[in-house]
């Protein structure tokens, strides 16, 4: 996933520019945030250990293990369309549990992009899942309620 982001930084900072109008130099920082974090979680990957602690008991273990939480939904803002996603979506991912992303409504087709490089990747179709939508009509039932 980071080498995939590297190898098109440019072409997504210049798609940022197009979307939502930041500045290529502000850009390209954002999409460097997603770069550095897939390397970093890639890394925090190897250690999701649990803890082994003493007990006051005799004969007794104690320990923890680290287990997915299941569903994340991930809801993002339009400002840093590619850092924060990368800020949320990785570790949960590299936990081992499922995302729902929604991107900002003023960004939707860059939170595609992004989940694109996730699929060409390697990642499992649903593990990754997209929703776009203006406003508050994601996720409202039926009636109009969340």
């Amino acid at each position: 996933m980071a080498r995939l982001l590297e190898e098109r930084k440019e072409h997504l900072a210049r798609f940022m520019a197009v979307e939502m109008g930041k500045v290529l130099p502000e850009t390209r920082g954002d999409v460097q945030e997603a770069i550095d974090m897939a390397y970093y979680m890639a890394g925090e990957g190897r250690r999701l250990f649990g803890k082994t602690v003493h007990s006051e008991l005799p004969n007794k273990s104690c320990w923890s293990e680290r287990a997915p939480i299941g569903v994340v939904g991930v809801i993002t803002p339009w400002n840093f369309p590619i850092a924060i996603p990368s800020w949320k979506i990785l570790p949960a991912l590299i936990c081992g549990n499922t995302v729902v992303f929604k991107p900002a409504s003023d960004t939707p087709m860059l939170g595609a992009e992004f989940v694109k490089i996730f699929e060409e990747a390697g990642l499992p179709p649903g593990v990754l899942n997209l929703i776009t939508g203006p406003g508050g009509r994601v996720g409202q039932g039926a009636r109009g309620t969340p």
